[in-house]
């Protein structure tokens, strides 16, 4: 049993779930009105290795991967709902189509060009600033 799960830590990384605070994540899926209660939280990991850009989080189908040394980020208010917006994205358009459409405006537009992460990114603000309202 314990070689599986080290194989499967190397695979999918380390499980860091425990880590996030239930309060942030009810306040995410309450402006976004979405649950995300089965969304994972993994460090390190294959993607890590493969991905080649470098990245703070990255959002996998329903798992969001922390490269090592930027775990702390599970509780950034603004990570934590941008990369749950990508877990939206990935549930809206599919695990066929999002990643062809993603590559494509990587490609023509460049990381910080690319509509899915412009989108992403103006949904976090937009969380922070009813955040910062709703103090």
């Amino acid at each position: 049993m314990r070689v599986f799960n080290y194989i499967k830590q190397y695979i999918l990384g380390k499980d860091i779930s425990s880590r996030l605070s239930i309060e942030r994540l009810n306040s995410v899926e309450e402006f976004y009105e979405t649950d995300f209660s089965n969304v994972g939280y993994t460090s390190g990991g294959l993607l890590q290795r493969i991905i080649p850009w470098n990245y703070a989080a990255i959002v996998f189908i329903n798992t969001i991967n922390y490269r090592i040394g930027y775990e702390w980020l599970i509780n950034d208010d603004l990570t934590l709902a941008e990369e749950l917006w990508h877990v939206n994205q990935w549930r809206t358009h599919g695990f066929i189509k999002l990643p062809i459409i993603y590559l494509m405006e990587l490609r023509k537009h460049g990381y910080e060009g690319n509509a899915y992460e412009k989108e992403a990114k103006r949904m976090a603000k937009e969380y922070l600033n009813y955040k910062i309202k709703k103090k």
